[in-house]
């Protein structure tokens, strides 16, 4: 409980990526599948909408977000 409310914590958008993708691989682990997916998705979305040197700047932190939710969700 106090490790998924330390990583609720720092859930907020357009911020703490590693983290953030750190709490996806957490809810995987312990079986919430739906709310890795949800946060997953909401990190793919945000990354889309980023400009040019933004995105480049993030593009390792991209990269394994988008190989955790394909690696987890077939879609």
């Amino acid at each position: 409980d106090l490790a998924e409310n330390t990583f609720e914590d720092m859930n907020r958008s357009f911020t703490n990526y590693f983290h953030r993708l750190e709490y996806c691989k957490f809810l995987l682990e312990i079986k919430n599948t739906a709310s890795a997916k949800e946060n997953l998705s909401s990190l793919i979305d945000e990354f889309d909408q980023m400009h040019g040197n933004e995105r480049h700047l993030k593009r390792s932190i991209y990269r394994q977000v988008k190989d955790l939710y394909a690696e987890n969700f077939k879609d």
